[in-house]
């Protein structure tokens, strides 16, 4: 989770992916660990780092994220970690996610994000469209502590 003085940054998924049109937390799926490695916290933070540098083009150090929530998602079981990276401006974020839209147009992809958005209450996030099936609980938590 990546927040700014605009609220939490949510963002909205091309309709090239397996999600068109859903608005999610920056992240996505860990990859396994090399045989014999533990997928331990340590790694999940890495993987949360270079999702959130390649979603939104914000740099966190690993050791920088705190784990703030565990999901269980409805459709496959998954697990979600959500990790809360340190506050950035929301200007840079629109500006990185800006360049990282150009820089993948001009390489011929489509971006998987079309969208980003920042939001203070899950009842805003609600008024953006459909949402994960986290979404919306994650949200609600996150504004009422």
């Amino acid at each position: 989770m990546l927040l700014t003085e605009d609220g939490l940054t949510v963002e909205r998924s091309s309709p090239t992916t397996a999600t068109p049109g859903r608005w999610t937390l920056p992240g996505g799926t860990a990859e396994p660990p090399a045989a014999g490695r533990p997928l331990d916290m340590a790694s999940l933070r890495r993987h949360a780092a270079r999702e959130l540098a390649e979603e939104l083009g914000i740099h966190a150090a690993d050791e920088k994220l705190r784990l703030w929530g565990l999901t269980r998602g409805a459709r496959f079981g998954s697990r979600g970690f959500q990790f809360l990276a340190p506050s950035v401006p929301s200007t840079l974020v629109r500006r990185r996610h800006a360049d990282l839209t150009v820089s993948e147009t001009e390489r011929g992809n489509v971006p998987e994000l079309d969208e980003i958005a920042f939001v203070s209450s899950a009842e805003q996030a609600a008024c953006l469209g459909s949402g994960a099936d986290y979404l919306h609980q994650v949200l609600c938590r996150y504004f009422s502590t």
